[in-house]
């Protein structure tokens, strides 16, 4: 039984320590693309962010259904990400998923100050919800992973630890938590008991 035990709490311990990474949900609002954020990861690679959090029209080629070159709008809400300890607020978006235009991303740009390049073992991070004014229409249902996040042009992205999920109009991906772990683990400790 103490066994049984020990080994159940160890299980429960190692896999409350697994991250989901970073997790983007776009739903159509009114015909306009919503975007949710939560997650955080770690860069495991070297790279250079430009002046935003980037995902690569390469590493996710079928995110959009055609090239576009066109700013958005944030119309209402607030996002930010962070690469280490500095945070930046998320002023508005880019498509940029042109066909033979480099590394050409979708990005959710700031301003001012840039993240520029990033080391290996920094730690990423993005919350918040914003409405825009880009079209839910130019995005191709579906659930979309990208490993990678970059920049806008041809200089180096960086990979991730655990990566991007990009959910489109799919519904809200869920984000697994300790908690929801700790509960199963309780359940299984409690049958365990009976059983015994």
């Amino acid at each position: 039984m103490k066994r049984t035990l020990f080994g159940m709490l160890l299980i429960l311990a190692t896999t409350t320590t697994a991250s989901a990474g970073i997790i983007i949900n776009v739903a159509d609002n009114g015909g306009f693309a919503e975007f949710t954020f939560t997650g955080s990861d770690t860069l495991s690679t070297s790279g250079n962010m430009f002046n935003g959090f980037w995902v690569a029209a390469d590493r996710v080629p079928n995110l959009m259904n055609g090239s576009y070159n066109t700013d958005g709008s944030v119309t209402s809400g607030a996002a930010s990400f962070s690469f280490g300890a500095t945070s930046y607020s998320v002023v508005d978006v880019w498509e940029g998923f042109a066909t033979g235009v480099g590394n050409y991303a979708f990005g959710w740009r700031t301003s001012g100050a840039t993240p520029g390049s990033q080391s290996a073992g920094t730690a990423v991070s993005i919350s918040g919800s914003i409405l825009t004014d880009v079209l839910f229409a130019h995005f191709n249902q579906g659930v979309f992973f990208s490993q990678y996040i970059g920049p806008h042009s041809d200089a180096p992205d960086a990979m991730l630890r655990d990566g991007i999920t990009i959910n489109v109009g799919e519904g809200q991906v869920p984000v697994p938590t300790p908690l929801a772990l700790l509960g199963l683990g309780l359940a299984a400790i409690g049958w365990t008991k009976r059983k015994v």
